[in-house]
């Protein structure tokens, strides 16, 4: 593609499901023997998955609506992990 607009005019006709995995920064005192808890902290999933969305409306979708099915699941990172967001979006056929 020439730009991201000739990209953003295709993809705009496409239904899409988003799966987003976020990994949270694991705080020095959890233990590191025991199985990790589930981060039950701010922030919460809505805003996380909100910002991410936001921000790739022009980038990967003309705009969120266009996301049908969207998965999300929030965690500490393991410690063999860095923390961030995965990040995996696919076509949904017609």
């Amino acid at each position: 593609f020439h730009g991201n607009n000739e990209f953003l005019a295709i993809v705009s006709l496409i239904a899409l499901l988003v799966r987003l995995e976020f990994l949270m920064p694991r705080p020095t005192s959890l233990p590191k023997k025991r199985a990790t808890p589930r981060h039950t902290k701010r922030p919460d999933v809505d805003k996380l998955t909100r910002a991410v969305n936001d921000a790739l409306s022009g980038v990967l979708w003309r705009d969120d609506s266009q996301v049908v099915t969207q998965t999300v699941h929030k965690r500490y990172a393991e410690l063999d992990e860095q923390p961030g967001v995965h990040i995996r979006v696919v076509p949904v056929p017609a």
